[in-house]
C-alpha cells in the first residue's frame, strides 16, 4: 500500500489555520479601535474579551499547536510504516533486522503502561480490558520480532511515544521507519533553509534550538498560564509558520525515503 502523506498534512494545516484565525481575532478584539464587523463586535462584547483574553488565547494556541504537530507526525510515521510493512519481505536482511529491533523496543515501551493487569477495586481480579490491550501488543511483537511476519503489525504503534516531541524524540521516532535523523534531513530541505539561512549544520542547529525552545515554553505554559504573558501574537504566528514549514519538509523527506525503499524492494 502507498502511504497517504498528503491527508495528514492537510489536516495539520487546517488546525494551524484555525489557531491563526482565533489568536488574530482575540488580539484584534483586545485592542481599542480595532476594525471589526458588527457581528464580530457583538461577539466580543458578549464574551467580554480583553488583553487578558489575548494572553489566554496565546497560551491555548501554543499548547494546541504542540499537540497538533505531534498528532500530525504520528500519523505521517504510521502511514510510512504501513507502506514499509507492505514491502517488508522484499527488504534487505539488515533493514528487516533493524525494523524488528525497533518494533520490539516500542512494544516494550507500550507494555510499561500495562504492567499491572489487576483491578484497583476489591475484590482484586484480572482486568479483562487491560489484558486484551496487552495481548494485542504481545501478539504483534511475537509475530513481527519472532516470526519475521509483518502482516497484522500495528503501524500506529510505531509512532508511539510518551514524551513531548522535542528534536531527539522526533529523531527517535523517525529512525523506526529508517530515517536516521529526521531533524537533519528536514534541515536540508528548501522549506527550512528559507526559514533559517546558513550552511546545513547551522540550519540544523537553529531548527533544533527553535523546537526545543518552543517545547520548553509549552511545558512552562502547562504548569503556569502566566508563562505565556510574553508570547504575543507575532510569536505565535512565527511558530505557526515554523511548524507549517517543518510539516512540508517532513512530507518531502518521507516521500523521498519511501520512494527509495520501494525502488530497493523492486530491484
Amino acid at each position: 500500500m502507498l502511504a497517504d502523506l498528503e491527508g495528514p498534512l492537510e489536516d495539520f494545516f487546517g488546525r494551524t489555520a484555525q489557531i491563526r484565525a482565533v489568536v488574530q481575532l482575540v488580539d484584534a478584539a483586545s485592542k481599542s479601535g480595532s476594525m471589526l464587523t458588527e457581528q464580530g463586535q457583538q461577539a466580543i462584547e458578549e464574551w467580554g474579551l480583553s488583553g487578558k483574553s489575548a494572553i489566554a488565547a496565546n497560551s491555548m494556541a501554543w499548547v494546541f499547536l504542540a499537540s497538533s504537530f505531534e498528532e500530525f507526525y504520528r500519523e505521517m510515521i504510521s502511514q510510512s510504516a504501513a507502506q514499509i510493512f507492505s514491502i517488508f519481505p522484499k527488504m534487505s536482511d539488515e533493514f528487516r533486522t533493524i525494523a524488528r529491533a525497533s518494533y520490539w523496543e516500542v512494544c516494550l515501551q507500550k507494555l510499561r503502561f500495562t504492567q499491572k493487569i489487576t483491578t484497583k477495586s476489591k475484590p482484586v481480579r484480572i482486568d479483562g480490558d487491560l489484558l486484551a490491550k496487552a495481548k494485542i501488543v504481545v501478539d504483534s511483537a511475537a509475530k513481527m520480532v519472532i516470526s519475521h511476519d509483518s502482516d497484522g503489525v500495528d503501524e500506529k504503534l510505531v509512532a508511539f511515544h510518551t514524551n513531548n516531541f522535542k528534536p531527539h524524540v522526533v529523531d527517535e521516532i523517525g529512525r523506526r521507519v529508517g530515517v536516521s535523523s529526521m531533524i537533519r534531513s528536514v534541515s536540508g530541505t528548501r522549506q527550512i533553509k528559507d526559514m533559517f539561512p546558513g550552511k546545513i549544520n547551522d540550519v540544523e542547529i537553529q531548527l533544533r534550538s527553535a523546537l526545543t525552545e518552543f517545547y520548553d515554553t509549552r511545558n512552562e505554559i502547562v504548569h503556569s498560564l502566566s508563562s505565556a504573558a510574553g508570547q504575543g501574537l507575532s510569536n505565535v504566528e512565527t511558530r505557526l509558520g515554523m511548524f507549517e514549514a517543518v510539516g512540508r519538509a517532513i512530507k518531502s523527506v518521507l516521500k523521498a525515503h519511501l520512494d527509495s525503499l520501494d525502488a530497493q524492494a523492486a530491484a
